[in-house]
């Protein structure tokens, strides 16, 4: 019978420059590709959540590319796209993309309806209260653009 090892760290793992870029490169990847995705649903609702989801991973490929590290996201941000820009702003997103002041109140309206999972899951109290998202318009054109910049910025291995 063969006989099998596990290898452990020495110490703590301390991801290289390298790795950071790297994982940067592939959470805006998934970004793109959840993007070109919502550019050819033909349901709205899928649209908009695909669309939410893009977002979602494109702010936290900056934020890797900045710095912060996969930790950090899932501990201080989960799927909170109000949370995600508004650190982005902090980290100058806005050198690579214009943030007007109706583009973020769309953003933060819409984050609280994406958060909620009401894009996801269907409930008959939606029937009773239904909720509202804003200009669909505005935020493709914004996550297009954005991805654009993005993937210019990002440094590539």
């Amino acid at each position: 019978m063969a006989r099998t090892e596990t290898l452990r760290p020495a110490g703590p793992m301390r991801p290289t420059a390298y790795t950071r870029r790297l994982e940067a490169l592939a959470v805006y990847a998934y970004g793109a590709e959840f993007l070109r995705v919502a550019l050819k649903a033909g349901s709205g609702l899928v649209r908009l959540y695909l669309l939410g989801h893009a977002l979602e991973l494109l702010l936290k490929s900056y934020l890797l590319s900045e710095g912060l590290t996969p930790g950090q996201l899932r501990k201080h941000y989960g799927h909170n796209l109000a949370k995600l820009l508004r650190d982005a702003k902090q980290h100058r997103v806005e050198q690579l993309v214009s943030i007007s002041a109706a583009l973020e109140a769309d953003i933060n309206a819409f984050s609280r309806v994406y958060a909620s999972k009401r894009l996801e899951y269907f409930s008959a109290l939606d029937l009773l209260a239904p909720w509202t998202v804003p200009s669909e318009r505005r935020l493709k054109a914004f996550v297009q653009l954005f991805a654009k910049r993005l993937k210019a910025h990002l440094p590539q291995p």
